[in-house]
């Protein structure tokens, strides 16, 4: 048998992994993990090598799909993302007094397999298409007939978009996002993200429904060195100390940071955990964040428990700087602070956290993270 000098792919199903080649350079084996709100598929060299084995008929599914592949350089990567919607209303929970319209959101990574580099992760440099727009008139979320009442835009998939010869010049840019925007959870939490890795959708998170996005990589990233967050003072595993929480002085631990990109203009610092839920007459909580501290000079390589550098922002209990861990369930709680390097200083005083991240939005250079827990005896 003759054999295709064009790309080629062989499933195979003893393994999981999917083969593609095109007889010009060497095979590479690599590795993706892909998660999106709610639905992606992605293609390399015109070949379909992950798909979310959840249908998006699904109502909730925010799992992770981790997938082996072998391909050849260079890689065209194409992904198809799809949020939620009952129909072509846009909308979700139709009918219901949740009726509404949903988010959305995506990010992808893909190493090589033996080396461990990074060779393409989901950013505001892939080129994006949205080709199901809907509600085009967000006020009819309350209609009792969204299928009558809703408009929608719906454009036909492009023949080939997925292919390596498809010209995506005319494509917008990705828009990124950060996680508390997307409202990250589940199957995200069970992947460690390059710090390279980005959250992305078109330019509307809620009325974009299904897009497509490309990009191309040549060769394996070269790896820069790592924005970094530690706190030195935790020895165990990042177990915070009886005097970082309620149960003691409710100091913060000092943190270190290192390898600020250098076109960072200023540095949010915020510790946020998932809320518990809402005793009975209290209103849920959206807002968890334990420190805000904002616009930290870039220069800064720390921060101790007095706040010395940056600007105090508002926690949760609308006081200024840190408030202590005071978990009232049992068990280990994880708590988590995010460091973002900026291309802006933000604007304002005593900044909430959702009005520092919303400045934030489109503004992360690079985030370095540090998980703490704590166990109140």
């Amino acid at each position: 048998m003759r054999w295709l000098k064009i790309a080629l792919a062989l499933v195979m199903a003893a393994t999981g992994s999917v083969q593609i080649a095109n007889a010009t350079t060497p095979l590479t084996s690599f590795t993706a993990d892909i998660w999106a709100d709610n639905w992606s598929a992605m293609y390399v060299n015109g070949v379909r090598v992950a798909v979310d084995p959840v249908p998006i008929t699904t109502t909730k599914s925010f799992n992770k799909v981790s997938v082996t592949f072998s391909a050849r350089y260079p890689l065209t990567i194409a992904i198809m993302a799809k949020d939620y919607t009952e129909n072509n209303s846009g909308l979700e929970y139709i009918g219901t007094a949740q009726q509404q319209i949903g988010d959305a959101g995506l990010i992808a990574q893909i190493h090589e397999r033996i080396s461990g580099k990074l060779v393409a992760a989901t950013s505001k440099a892939w080129k994006s298409y949205v080709l199901f727009k809907a509600p085009l008139n967000p006020s009819c979320v309350s209609s009792k007939r969204p299928l009558v009442d809703c408009q929608s835009s719906i454009k036909a998939t492009p023949a080939t978009w997925y292919s390596s010869t498809y010209k995506d010049s005319a494509w917008p840019y990705a828009t990124q996002y950060t996680e508390q925007a997307v409202g990250v959870k589940e199957g995200y939490n069970e992947v460690t993200w390059d710090s390279r890795a980005k959250l992305i959708w078109s330019s509307s998170l809620t009325l974009d429904n299904t897009v497509l996005f490309r990009t191309t990589a040549k060769a394996a990233l070269t790896t820069a060195a790592s924005f970094e967050l530690k706190a030195p003072s935790l020895q165990v595993a990042n177990h915070l100390a009886t005097e970082n929480s309620c149960d003691g002085a409710g100091t913060m631990p000092t943190l270190q940071w290192s390898n600020v990109p250098a076109t960072t203009k200023s540095l949010l610092l915020t510790m946020d955990t998932a809320a518990g839920p809402a005793r009975p007459g209290e209103p849920a909580q959206t807002d968890f964040n334990h420190l805000v501290q904002f616009n930290i000079s870039p220069q800064a390589f720390g921060i101790t428990s007095a706040l010395a550098v940056g600007a105090k922002g508002k926690n949760f209990k609308g006081t200024l700087g840190y408030t202590p861990p005071c978990s009232q369930g049992p068990g280990e709680k994880s708590y988590t602070f995010h460091l973002f390097a900026l291309s802006t200083e933000l604007v304002g005083t005593a900044l909430t956290g959702a009005q520092a991240l919303a400045q934030a939005d489109q503004k992360v250079i690079s985030e370095a993270k540090l998980t703490v827990s704590y166990t109140r005896g």
